[in-house]
């Protein structure tokens, strides 16, 4: 019995070293990303440097593109071997990084390096953030905090288009998209209650909610939301910055919430 013990403990302890490297994994590569993209966001900045910046952003275009590539085959041969559980990265990782390394670079070379900047001063720490929650949190908190993070972007979106000059492509489109992201959660909501909250697609699961979800609390969450929603597109500036702040108060209490819940 003891022996049994200690190895359940065993395993456990080491389930929870995974995680932590895993987290602190992309918490460094978020880090380094950063500090690498900024060099070349400032060579953009001089006109000494400006072809070299467009060499340079070209090559990280391509390795970008070649890590989305190695980490798709390397995840899949991860699985295959089953050793995909028990590393410390994954492929999906790399695929994440790459992809993100490639767009970025190829709006700092066609759009605007300064804009590209500035998302990423936003993306990426959020990203690390939701990879911390995906791993620690319960999954419910989870697919709560993506959904919003999502919607505080396209709402931020539609408000800074609300005033007369504002371009109605983005306004609408941000809209649009805002009440896709809404209905898809409450999708999800109603066809994984019966499974436990499990997706099934295919030959793989994936928890999107816990077994204790209450549907009611999804159903009323994303519903305001979409009552903001058309509220902020009616009314405009300010009340759609209102709105927007209401939903980033909400994920603050939220997390507060969730991590009582857990102690």
């Amino acid at each position: 019995m003891k022996e049994k013990k200690e190895a359940k403990a065993q395993k456990v302890q080491k389930a929870q070293d995974i995680i932590t490297n895993r987290v602190l994994i992309f918490f460094g590569f978020t880090a380094i990303f950063l500090w690498v993209i900024s060099y070349l966001n400032r060579a953009f900045d001089y006109p000494s440097s400006f072809q070299a910046a467009n060499v340079a952003a070209v090559i990280m275009m391509v390795v970008g593109a070649a890590a989305v590539v190695a980490g798709l085959v390397w995840q899949r041969a991860r699985v295959r071997s089953g050793k995909a559980q028990d590393a410390a990265l994954s492929g999906y990782v790399v695929v994440w990084f790459g992809l993100v390394l490639a767009l970025s670079c190829a709006m700092m070379m066609f759009y605007s390096y300064t804009l590209a900047m500035r998302l990423l001063y936003v993306l990426m720490p959020v990203s690390a953030v939701l990879y911390l929650i995906y791993y620690v949190y319960p999954r419910e908190f989870f697919t709560v905090c993506l959904t919003h993070a999502s919607l505080a972007f396209l709402m931020w979106a539609l408000a800074k288009t609300s005033d007369a000059g504002g371009d109605p492509v983005i306004r609408y489109g941000s809209f649009v998209l805002a009440v896709l992201v809404c209905a898809a959660a409450l999708a999800l909501a109603y066809k994984t209650r019966s499974t436990g909250g499990v997706l099934t697609l295919g030959s793989r699961q994936i928890a999107v909610f816990n077994k204790t979800t209450n549907i009611r609390y999804v159903t009323i969450l994303y519903a305001a939301t979409l009552v903001l929603l058309v509220a902020a597109l009616l009314l405009g500036a300010p009340f759609a910055f209102y709105v927007l702040y209401a939903d980033l108060a909400f994920i603050a209490v939220a997390a507060v919430y969730y991590t009582v819940r857990m102690l």
